[in-house]
């Protein structure tokens, strides 16, 4: 798996670069810090970076989850000069299980910030419906008012037909008739009154991330689910309107007048808006994202089986490198502990300092415990101390 490519690829991301303005390594490491439209695209960025480098097809079988979960947290303290000292036999398996596992993550960041970005569009529509409401309520007043007045006088029985007109003008000019028309077009809601023509008002700030953030996932889902998908592939596929065929028995009976205009066609705004707001429902989208993955998987794990036989074990798979570090940890773990005149700080990757007694034992340590190598991120070094227990 490590050939010659790909460990220069995985040096450059110690390396500074100029279009991010720092290594690639800081880079992935800084987390979102809003949920707005830019902060998607950057995740999203991200994952192309580290997708780019064939972070999904790489096997880190060799390594067991606890390996990879030390490793990567390793990768995630240590310095960019700290894991340039590093001998290869090391430095390489920590940016794969780094680069790994910072992959996955970005994964469920991007969603988070999706389902949470849908999520305050929500809330501002339903907020924007509530205050449309309040201003309307005088002015609906009033157009009741006007409209009792008037059918008061369409079935006054004392007025008769062809006076009608003259009476009414009478009391309301025409004028002021045409005005309220206009204003009641305006104050008209639909009959269910929902929001969601304020929800597609927002339409624009979606835009900024939507097409972006659904072609970044693969969407699988059962039969029930398969008409959501399509319509997600659709989305990517047009650029303009919506086909007459596209997929809509997922578009709900509430969407329904909204997505179908008056002439009976598609509205390219409202289709999108519904296709995302059915992917923010109850663990939709990381169900579609977790089946896809699952089948992925299976996919890959039959592969491995047909060629398992032909695997080697030389230093271009992972592998060997992994043998030779856990070698090394194995026969320095072996080693008494020095002795030394004053405490010595240990720091293992999580950040917990450590200390091993001076010119005696501390009491916290027990005969018998077996010293381990911790690893110092900012030496890019392995230190001796006590699994488990601070001899303070």
């Amino acid at each position: 798996m490590l050939t010659e490519e790909l460990r220069a690829r995985l040096d450059q991301v110690l390396v500074p670069d100029t279009a991010i303005k720092r290594t690639p390594l800081v880079w992935l490491r800084q987390g979102a810090v809003s949920f707005s439209p830019a902060a998607i695209v950057g995740e999203i960025e991200k994952l192309s970076y580290v997708r780019s480098l064939g972070v999904e097809r790489w096997d880190v079988s060799p390594l067991t989850p606890n390996r990879r979960k030390f490793l990567s947290q390793v990768g995630k303290k240590s310095t960019n000069q700290a894991l340039q000292r590093t001998p290869p036999e090391r430095r390489y398996p920590i940016l794969v299980a780094f680069l790994r596992q910072i992959a996955e993550e970005l994964v469920d960041e991007s969603m988070d910030l999706f389902d949470r970005c849908m999520a305050q569009v929500d809330a501002r529509s339903r907020r924007d419906l509530e205050e449309f409401r309040r201003n309307a309520a005088r002015a609906t007043n009033e157009k009741v008012a006007m409209f009792t007045d008037l059918t008061g006088m369409v079935l006054d029985p004392q007025i008769a037909d062809p006076d009608l007109r003259t009476h009414i003008y009478k009391r309301h000019p025409k004028e002021r008739l045409q005005a309220a028309m206009e204003e009641s077009e305006r104050l008209m809601r639909p009959l269910d009154d929902n929001y969601f023509d304020f929800l597609t008002g927002r339409y624009n700030y979606v835009r900024q991330f939507a097409p972006v953030f659904l072609s970044a996932f693969t969407f699988r889902a059962n039969q029930r689910g398969e008409p959501l998908v399509e319509a997600v592939s659709v989305l990517n596929r047009i650029k303009r309107k919506v086909p007459e065929n596209a997929p809509m028995d997922f578009v709900s009976a509430k969407w329904r007048p909204y997505v179908i205009d008056k002439d009976g066609k598609i509205d390219r705004h409202y289709y999108e808006m519904c296709v995302l707001w059915e992917l923010r429902g109850e663990g939709t989208l990381r169900d579609l994202v977790r089946e896809a993955k699952a089948n992925e998987m299976a996919f890959r794990q039959r592969v491995r089986t047909v060629l398992s036989s032909s695997y080697s074990a030389d230093c271009r798979g992972l592998g060997a490198l992994v043998v030779r570090h856990q070698q090394s940890e194995r026969s320095e773990s072996r080693l008494p502990p020095k002795r030394v005149g004053r405490a010595t700080s240990l720091r293992d990757c999580s950040g917990v300092g450590h200390s091993i007694g001076g010119s005696r034992m501390s009491p916290s340590v027990r005969h018998g415990d077996r010293p381990r190598c911790v690893w110092d991120g900012d030496s890019g070094r392995e230190r001796v101390g006590y699994a488990g227990r601070s001899t303070r």
